[in-house]
């Protein structure tokens, strides 16, 4: 993400609707974690990935 330079702050990183403060992904790829997980919860959901 770029970075802003702020005289009172120091160097920031602009803030974006897709991440959160400390995550250290995104929210799509954390949904798409969680989809994975629900679908392989049986061997037939795993097969079919």
């Amino acid at each position: 993400m770029p970075r802003v330079e702020c005289p009172e702050h120091g160097v920031q990183a602009v803030e974006v609707p897709w991440a959160q403060t400390s995550s250290r992904f995104t929210i799509l790829f954390e949904r798409f974690a969680i989809d994975v997980l629900l679908a392989i919860r049986t061997v037939q959901g795993a097969i079919s990935l």
